[in-house]
């Protein structure tokens, strides 16, 4: 049963990506109902009125291996993010789910080694006046947990600030962020805080690269990103690069992360993780 179980979790996953994708698209061709002047590559435009988009990446990488990790080497790794307008302003509410399933260990049943919940609260300032020219900003508050109980629970609370910076097929975004203490939680309930120590791993702070290599038609990108705390000297780094395939709506996704964070269960554990897969956006 709880293999049956993990299949209809996954069925329901990819059905959710399919129906925001298609969402996504038909706004995206609906160009003159858009009011976000940095749509793709990297900013996925939101009409004024309401309707989701797109946020951070979303993919699926049905073989990612790593010998990092206990279990089963291969495993697949899927994230979904998408965003909505609040209000008509430049309020938005996003949600990130990402995903690690040992779809491959027969031995174990199938398990999900684990998953990624960030729903978080922000305001975007694009370049749409003559002041800001090519820069923009994102301030907000975001939570991520794992749902799992302790001993593997992790979960911290952070408010960020995230300059970002476009110029011809280039986008730099950088984000600092501040983690809320949960020290008084801790004294009242020893165990509360299940990860203190988690900015000595993912620090304060990550930058994020965007190069399109190619005409809009055909669009290829590489994303590099890179982060972690020069005082302690852990850090984190990933490279992915996407290029079209046959439909407009999919296009073909490979991945590299060498470091701390790839989940939070392994927060501070260094994985080496190569990827392959699709993307329905970038």
């Amino acid at each position: 049963m709880k293999t049956r179980a993990e299949s209809t979790w996954l069925i329901l996953f990819l059905l959710c990506v399919i129906g925001v994708a298609s969402s996504v698209r038909a706004d995206t061709e609906n160009a003159e109902e858009s009011e976000d002047p940095w749509a793709s590559p990297v900013f996925s435009p939101v009409k004024a009125n309401s309707g989701f988009a797109f946020h951070k990446e979303t993919f699926i990488a049905p073989a990612s291996w790593s010998d990092d990790y206990n279990g089963d080497e291969t495993e697949i790794l899927a994230q979904l993010s998408v965003k909505v307008r609040l209000f008509k302003t430049r309020l938005f509410a996003a949600y990130t789910q990402k995903s690690f399933w040992q779809a491959y260990n027969t031995a174990d049943s199938r398990p999900f080694r684990d998953t990624n919940h960030a729903p978080e609260l922000f305001y975007r300032m694009t370049p749409d006046n003559s002041r800001l020219v090519n820069w923009g900003f994102d301030v907000g508050a975001e939570h991520e947990s794992n749902g799992q109980r302790i001993p593997e629970s992790r979960s911290w609370n952070r408010i960020f600030f995230a300059p970002h910076y476009r110029w011809k097929r280039m986008v730099l975004y950088g984000q600092v962020w501040y983690r809320i203490s949960e020290d008084e939680c801790a004294k009242r309930a020893p165990g509360c805080d299940d990860n203190p120590d988690i900015t000595d791993f993912l620090g304060y702070g990550k930058v994020d690269f965007y190069l399109q290599l190619s005409e809009a038609s055909k669009p290829q990108l590489m994303h590099v990103m890179v982060g972690g705390n020069a005082a302690t000297g852990k850090g984190r780094a990933s490279v992915s690069y996407s290029f079209p395939g046959k439909s407009k709506d999919l296009f073909w996704y490979v991945r590299a992360y060498h470091g701390y964070g790839e989940s939070l269960l392994d927060y501070n554990r260094s994985i080496t993780r190569v990827g392959l897969g699709f993307s329905f956006t970038r």
